[in-house]
């Protein structure tokens, strides 16, 4: 958990890094199912799944946006 977590800090030092991290990320699961169920994806898979899990773990530290306000405006 330790090397997860220091790699989420170098990843998100700043906003940069950490966009394109997240797009290649996206990217990267994109292929790796697309080429599912071929056999050579099982070789794939770990680092398929630590692009994800970084990724996830990443997200889930950004705060969901409030859209109460233009919800609100919607609603009028």
């Amino acid at each position: 958990m330790k090397l997860l977590d220091d790699a989420v800090e170098a990843i998100i030092e700043d906003d940069e890094t950490k966009k394109a991290y997240l797009q290649r990320a996206t990217r990267v699961t994109r292929i790796f199912k697309a080429i599912l169920p071929d056999p050579l994806a099982n070789e794939l898979a770990p680092d398929a799944i630590l692009f994800s899990v970084l990724a996830e773990k990443i997200r889930s530290l950004t705060p969901a946006p409030d859209i109460s306000e233009v919800m609100g405006k919607v609603e009028e």
